[in-house]
């Protein structure tokens, strides 16, 4: 019975990492109609319709607050002789009622001097800034900044279901012209491969577009982003406090170009020491 159980909490784990959770955002915008729409496993969640107006819709905390006012005041006089009897109650008793406390006499030997902390040294904003400006950290920063961002964008698998741009009309050579060009950017762009232009030959059709937006997401490209989010902010904490001591030791060995130091200058609110 036991191995059973591990053996299902493996296929449950299993499943959360690596099933992955679909998000729809179906819209719909024309002349007559416009709205979005949203459904996660093919189950609508929430719609929202542009025509709808905030004017219309009832408040019940409104109309709760306009029922509890008339109690309120009818019980105000009521309540008064009650919350003056509790606050007499809770009155404290006077001075002759708290017993004298002797004194206790004062020994010298007993006092023990306080031994004085050491406070350590903080880095300056000007030093922060030289540390952050130096050109080796700022090439791991920007590598590992890409890396940690391409594992965010990762998480979302995202694209267009079918969707479909009709009523389209102009010219009969503007058109055919159009039709080429948008086939070859689609073509072009993998985003957008799902997208159809239908143009309107006759003039009959309405201008508006319809189709869905696609976003997967599974367990085990969080966990990926996570571990990574860990790894940088690990490195650029031990990065810091080792280059700290050394910046304390030996200041000379941070210095920076020309155009480091002018925006070291520019950013620092404290003044260049002499």
């Amino acid at each position: 019975m036991f191995e059973v159980l591990i053996i299902l909490g493996v296929l449950l784990l299993l499943g959360i990492l690596f099933i992955p959770v679909t998000f729809r955002f179906f819209f719909t915008v024309n002349a007559d109609e416009r709205f979005i729409e949203l459904r996660i496993f093919r189950k609508k969640i929430y719609r929202l319709n542009a025509g709808e107006s905030e004017e219309t819709q009832d408040n019940p905390e409104d109309e709760a607050e306009d029922a509890s006012e008339p109690e309120t005041k009818e019980t105000a006089k009521a309540k008064l002789p009650e919350q003056e009897k509790v606050h007499a109650e809770s009155e404290p008793p006077g001075d002759k009622d708290i017993p004298e406390t002797p004194e206790i006499p004062f020994d010298e030997t007993t006092e023990k001097p306080k031994k004085k902390k050491s406070k350590k040294r903080k880095l300056s904003e000007r030093e922060i800034l030289t540390l952050a400006l130096q050109p080796d950290f700022d090439r791991k920063v920007l590598k590992k900044g890409f890396a940690l961002l391409k594992s965010f964008f990762r998480i979302f698998r995202a694209g267009f279901d079918r969707t479909v741009v009709k009523g389209v009309h102009f010219n009969y050579a503007v058109m055919g012209i159009s039709q080429g060009l948008f086939g070859a950017f689609t073509a072009m762009m993998p985003l957008f491969k799902n997208w159809e232009l239908h143009m309107d030959w006759a003039g009959q059709e309405k201008l508006g577009i319809d189709g869905s937006f696609r976003v997967r997401i599974t367990g085990v490209r969080i966990c990926e982003f996570l571990c990574r989010t860990l790894a940088f902010a690990g490195w650029l904490f031990f990065w810091y406090r080792k280059n700290k001591k050394e910046l304390m030791k030996n200041p000379s060995q941070f210095k920076l170009v020309f155009w480091r130091r002018w925006i070291l200058n520019l950013l620092a609110s404290e003044k260049k020491d002499a």
